[in-house]
């Protein structure tokens, strides 16, 4: 696997093959690359955010889907959505 500064060719994170290209930039100069044969974007290196963990719904018990986030705040819908319209706010 050659290294982003070798080359054009990376190995792709998700099928591990060697038929990337260099497809633009990210904030901050990181390097972005798409995968001619999974068609994936991805950026070497780059650390992902962690999915807070979905808590169950108080009011009927299914499992709750994260819908947005605040500045203080995450919100989580029920996945039961429409028949449970319950809305839980943490943080």
């Amino acid at each position: 696997m050659m290294k982003p500064s070798e080359g054009i060719l990376i190995g792709c994170p998700n099928c591990q093959i060697d038929l990337s290209f260099r497809y633009g930039n990210l904030l901050g100069d990181k390097s972005r690359y798409f995968c001619l044969l999974c068609e994936k974007l991805y950026t070497p290196d780059l650390e992902k955010k962690a999915q807070p963990e979905t808590p169950l719904c108080p009011a009927c018990g299914e499992i709750m889907v994260y819908h947005q986030n605040g500045k203080k705040q995450q919100t989580f819908r029920c996945s039961d959505y429409p028949n449970c319209r319950k809305i839980l706010k943490l943080g």
